[in-house]
């Protein structure tokens, strides 16, 4: 990853990030006396680029700040299976996938009142065009599939923070994507301070949306099939949490507890099941109906400044909407 900035004048700055990795892997088979074996005639090829520049400026006195980010991503899947001894057939698999897009954000500071300070409005749009080729099957009979989708969102949340000790959140959001209907979503959230006890109290509610990745829906090879038939992903949650600050060895944040536990209703859940065909074939499906709950225990240490070791137990798989999803798109470079 390369990470290059510059702040050509007091308050405007220009970022650019470029990100590569490359995974190259084999797949077990069995051998002729079917025991499990490296199959040598398969090699898959999982590669990624990301790029993105991104510029944001101070007006009026750095009560608005404003950006503008281009980005774009390309993954490229290769899966190939040459024939064995005595057999002729070959399977080449290739996906390639691109999402580029533009996002504009901004956060403005909002004055107070009564007791409500450091108010800040956040509110930003976001576009992509997501595109997808695949091909599957042997040389002499091939699968083509070409498909793309437009993804727009826009966003604002309000935080202020009250009587100097509760941070409160609201934030809405309407996404668009091709082939599915609009969503509305909307986040809650609040953060109780308890100095007296080196404690944080964290609560939060909010609503979920996902359509399903072109991927998902028409993505091909020896191993995967997509599902073009996919509906979207929404789901209702909320979660309730706690961090307390430990002193140690004269540092009075040298460690931090936390725990968290939350529950989710999700209606089309997206999962992957095995395929009604040969072999090891996997798709994704709707699931009606699913309800998640779990909790999570953190343990961040910090025996030196710059040190952040953190430990976090197992939880089940989490789909809590975030409180802090309807800005995070509006975050600021500084």
């Amino acid at each position: 990853m390369a990470r290059l900035g510059w702040t050509p004048v007091e308050g405007s700055r220009l970022e650019g990030i470029v990100q590569w990795r490359q995974n190259n892997f084999g797949l077990d088979g069995s051998n002729n006396a079917f025991r499990q074996a490296d199959d040598p005639n398969y090699s898959g090829e999982d590669r990624r680029w990301f790029g993105q520049l991104r510029g944001e400026t101070r007006l009026l006195d750095g009560a608005w700040t404003t950006g503008l980010r281009g980005f774009t991503t390309e993954d490229r899947r290769r899966y190939v299976n040459r024939p064995n001894p005595g057999a002729s057939g070959i399977a080449d698999d290739l996906y390639r996938g691109s999402r580029t897009g533009l996002d504009w954000g901004n956060t403005v500071r909002l004055p107070g009142f009564g007791a409500f300070a450091d108010g800040a409005l956040a509110f930003g749009v976001t576009h992509a065009l997501e595109e997808s080729r695949s091909l599957s099957g042997s040389p002499a009979s091939r699968t083509r599939v070409f498909a793309q989708q437009h993804v727009t969102a826009g966003y604002a949340s309000l935080q202020y923070r009250a009587w100097e000790r509760l941070d409160l959140t609201a934030g809405l959001r309407q996404d668009s994507t091709t082939g599915f209907t609009d969503a509305t979503t909307w986040q809650l959230g609040a953060v109780l301070a308890l100095p007296e006890v080196a404690s944080r109290l964290r609560i939060s509610a909010g609503t979920a949306f996902r359509a399903p990745s072109l991927y998902e829906r028409f993505g091909t090879n020896a191993s995967t099939l997509g599902n073009p038939a996919l509906k979207a992903e929404r789901s209702t949650g909320w979660e309730i949490g706690a961090d307390t600050d430990v002193a140690l060895f004269g540092r009075p944040r040298a460690a931090t507890a936390s725990w968290t536990f939350f529950q989710s209703r999700i209606t089309n859940l997206i999962n992957s099941v095995r395929a009604p065909l040969p072999g090891f074939v996997f798709t994704s499906v709707n699931v009606d109906r699913a309800d998640i709950h779990g909790a999570e225990l953190g343990l961040t240490l910090r025996p030196a400044p710059g040190w952040r070791p953190r430990r976090t137990g197992p939880s089940p798989k989490r789909r809590t909407p975030s409180p802090t999803a309807a800005c995070c798109a509006g975050r600021s470079m500084w």
